[in-house]
């Protein structure tokens, strides 16, 4: 049971923060209680890195008896880097939490936080189909019920239960590939899975992701924004991405695997797009998941399973330092520069080994569109991290070292995977390929920071290029979106319920019987019918 540890302990801290905030509210105790509980299940996820702790398997679970090994969950070199991530996030995001106090973060979003990291890491540990999918399962439920008890808007309810069914679709697939590998004779395990059912835990992983195929249920984001928010859009990818992980290196038939990564390379070239157009980097953070998920997908599509997981934890890691960076000063932006130099991909850097994935020699197409996707996603960073907010030094003493140590913490964490997270992390990686994303990235920031001020007021927004990028983002937007999906969706169903409600005042009026003896005899003459030869 010590593996289950990390998941009870912020389980149990959470509901013991809302039993104290119930009965006697101590804001100063919650939040200590908060800190201390995410800082320990952080250093004991770090100390399984050296004492992994046997695995926990239950092999008669009810309701299925007999069934091999049904419930597994185990750290290996894949899984663990991805629940020390998300053990790292939700304690950047309880220390970041004091300087969003002006910004209601309260008792029971860093309940929430601790919740939600621990059955993140829960579904990161599945190591069985069965495990998996239950896992899944709570960590969509969760998701769905604080998104649908924070949000006021039907569009948003309509869009989370949309979200809601696209992973459910995901689990599907899962159970697919566990019926395909006992046909075969074999017990799917997600540590070694067999060649044969690879091709569905893909496309199980890629449609929680967003990238097979490619759609974005969430048009708008959720009212929940810095600290709970972006553990709650990252909890779901981080458990689907240990997936991608996992995979064998041939996992797709060559016959179909170009379309497969037409559809990856589109994810990466349209989230960066957005992410570099969008007001800040919040309204961006749904494109930022799609762009980095789409170079995971592309990169265990490719063969090179183990790519993803450089730029997985970069989803996580290094987007999060940006998503948590709410008060600004000088000193700040260190954190969020360090994750910057993660993600670029430089010899030696943690993304150097996810250039493997991603460039494979001969050079054609979808690599020079994840190298253009590379490079928007460093300039938007660049962008976003520039953009003024609230200043720090107005706030109290004890707010100014704790805020500043969080978003330390998740820039360093990115350099510590580095070392210590899976073999061959710390590569040269393609020298080419990063060398020509920073150059482009620092003739960007040049601009951005030097030349963009100097211009007469409203002189870029009349440019050329401006001017077709929006139109080309916006064009992207209304096909990718699915915007015209969901507008379809919401026409059918009020056809169906305009005629079931046709139907209802048909048979509950006075002539409700007559209608039902008419119907019936319809119903015998069809099938007297049917029935002559």
């Amino acid at each position: 049971m010590l593996i289950l540890l990390p998941v009870l302990l912020p389980t149990i801290a959470s509901v013991a923060i809302l039993i104290v905030q119930r009965f006697q509210p101590r804001f100063g105790t919650s939040y200590l209680l908060a800190v201390a509980t995410a800082l320990a299940n952080l250093g004991l996820v770090l100390s399984f890195h050296w004492n992994p702790p046997p695995a926990l398997a239950l092999a008669n679970w009810l309701p299925f008896p007999g069934m091999p090994a049904a419930i597994i969950f185990q750290l290996d070199t894949v899984s663990w880097p991805y629940a020390f991530a998300i053990a790292s996030l939700a304690a950047a995001a309880i220390l970041t939490a004091s300087g969003r106090l002006a910004l209601h973060s309260i008792p029971a979003d860093w309940a929430g936080c601790l919740l939600v990291s621990g059955t993140a890491i829960l579904a990161i540990m599945a190591s069985s189909p069965l495990a998996l999918a239950l896992a899944w399962t709570i960590v969509d439920l969760i998701e769905l019920m604080l998104i649908l008890g924070t949000v006021n808007k039907p569009q948003m309810s309509l869009q989370a239960v949309l979200s809601f069914s696209a992973r459910l679709a995901g689990t599907f697939f899962l159970i697919i590939a566990m019926y395909v590998s006992q046909s075969g004779g074999q017990t799917l395990i997600l540590v070694d899975p067999p060649a044969s059912s690879g091709i569905f835990l893909l496309i199980a992983a890629g449609l929680r992701l967003g990238v097979l195929p490619l759609h974005l249920p969430y048009t708008a984001e959720v009212p929940l924004r810095r600290g709970l928010g972006t553990l709650l859009r990252l909890a779901s990818p981080a458990s689907s991405l240990v997936v991608l992980g996992h995979l064998p290196g041939s996992v797709v038939p060559p016959e179909i695997s170009p379309y497969l990564l037409i559809f990856a390379a589109l994810a990466g070239l349209y989230g960066a797009a957005m992410w570099l157009s969008a007001e800040n980097e919040i309204n961006g953070r749904p494109y930022w998941m799609i762009a980095l998920a789409g170079m995971c997908v592309a990169s265990s599509i490719r063969g090179y399973p183990l790519g993803s997981l450089s730029w997985g934890t970069a989803l996580i890691l290094s987007g999060s330092v940006l998503f948590l960076y709410s008060a600004r000063e000088r000193l700040t932006i260190i954190p969020p520069l360090v994750s910057l130099l993660a993600f670029s991909g430089l010899p030696f850097t943690p993304t150097a080994s996810g250039w493997s994935g991603l460039i494979i020699p001969p050079i054609n197409t979808p690599d020079f569109i994840f190298l253009i996707s590379h490079f928007l996603l460093m300039a938007g960073f660049i962008r976003h991290v520039l953009k003024p907010a609230d200043p720090l030094a107005p706030m109290e003493r004890w707010i100014q070292v704790l805020y500043p140590a969080g978003l330390y913490l998740l820039g360093l964490a990115g350099w510590l995977l580095a070392f210590i997270g899976w073999p061959q992390s710390l590569t040269v990686g393609n020298v080419w390929a990063s060398s020509i994303s920073v150059l482009l990235t620092l003739v960007f920031g040049f601009w951005y920071v030097r030349v963009r001020p100097r211009m007469p007021e409203g002189q870029l927004e009349k440019s050329w290029l401006v001017i077709i990028g929006k139109r080309v983002t916006s064009v992207m937007a209304v096909i990718f979106r699915l915007d015209w999906l969901y507008i379809s969706f919401g026409f059918l169903f009020r056809v169906f319920q305009s005629l079931f409600q046709v139907l209802t005042n048909l048979l509950e009026g006075e002539g409700g019987v007559l209608w039902v003896f008419v119907l019936l005899a319809l119903l015998l003459s069809l099938l007297s019918g049917i029935n002559k030869p």
